[in-house]
């Protein structure tokens, strides 16, 4: 196993210090039990995690260093040398986990300003004073209409003003969940 120096290392490969640095801070560099760098280990964790998105960009930088582009040990059909745990950072993973949420994100935003969407709070609010009138509503049924209801004899005339009463709570909450839309905006 070669061993290199941080700072040698940066040398071998053309970069800055701070860049090894980077590397170490983002685990993408196999170090040694003493901190020097296992080279082709490290070569190799790094070609693994790289972006894809920005070969292009590493090619144009190591065609100015007048360096090669390692080739991936995937292409050379080799495994590695230090399987990857899985606690490892794997820069591909996160990268689509941050798209994917990012895309969900600007979903919830659109879906929210076409009004599909509204704040938990705000309907919670709303349903909660809507069910506090109705319940109010309901109790004070029997002291409201039982004085009326006894002195009436009609049973259609009693069943009129119980669907009256009942009509009138049920448009009470309608009112306040059509505020719903409101207390939203």
């Amino acid at each position: 196993m070669a061993t290199m120096k941080k700072s040698e290392f940066a040398r071998h490969m053309g970069v800055k210090p701070s860049y090894v640095t980077q590397l170490i801070k983002d685990n993408r560099l196999v170090l040694d039990a003493s901190g020097d760098v296992l080279v082709e280990e490290s070569k190799r964790r790094i070609n693994d995690t790289k972006d894809p998105a920005k070969i292009a960009v590493a090619a144009r930088h190591a065609a100015a260093r007048g360096a090669e582009l390692p080739t991936s040990s995937h292409e050379e059909n080799e495994a590695p040398a230090v399987p990857p745990s899985t606690e490892e950072w794997q820069f591909q993973d996160s990268r689509a986990k941050r798209e994917h949420f990012a895309a969900k994100r600007e979903e919830i935003a659109y879906r929210k300003d076409a009004g599909e969407l509204l704040e938990t709070a705000a309907v919670v609010s709303v349903v909660s004073d809507a069910v506090t009138i109705l319940r109010g509503k309901l109790e004070s049924l029997p002291d409201q209409i039982a004085p009326q209801l006894a002195a009436m004899s009609d049973e259609q005339g009693i069943r009129a003003m119980l669907a009256e009463y009942v009509e009138e709570a049920l448009e009470n909450v309608a009112r306040q969940f059509s505020g719903i839309v409101e207390a939203a905006k």
